[in-house]
């Protein structure tokens, strides 16, 4: 027990659980609903049979894939800079290429930037590149 006659937090957690569960709650809403916004536009997408494009091939990507209905929308182009995914790894019948795939986009494209530490860098390389599709932006 603490000096005094409040009780030491540390030791005895258990005071804050309703604030942490409160807290847990807030989050697992927010998610949820964030999720339904994903399922919806990529039901739309599927929907509309644009060409879409994805950079960043990893947990993120295979998440979003998997759960909000990506892979019923075409993929025109699955981007990621390691050589190691690009030369070994396929998701559904789509292979990992280079960013350079991008150049081939048509202009009613559209891409998810998967990668979200790298969204600015990814961002600023895209305009680089004169891409001339839409930038998917989840937040």
């Amino acid at each position: 027990m603490a000096i005094g006659f409040g009780i030491n937090p540390l030791l005895y957690p258990c005071q804050n659980i309703s604030a942490e569960t409160k807290k847990i709650s807030k989050y697992i809403k927010r998610d949820t609903k964030k999720l339904k916004n994903k399922k919806k536009l990529f039901e739309h997408l599927a929907k509309k049979r644009l060409p879409i494009y994805a950079w960043g091939i990893g947990r993120e990507f295979l998440y979003i894939y998997e759960a909000t209905g990506l892979k019923r929308c075409k993929i025109a182009g699955l981007v990621d800079l390691n050589p190691y995914k690009q030369k070994h790894v396929l998701i559904g019948k789509n292979k990992i290429e280079d960013k350079f795939v991008l150049t081939k986009a048509e202009n009613n494209s559209q891409i998810i930037i998967s990668a979200i530490a790298h969204k600015k860098t990814i961002t600023a390389e895209l305009k680089k590149m004169g891409y001339r599709g839409k930038i998917i932006n989840f937040k």
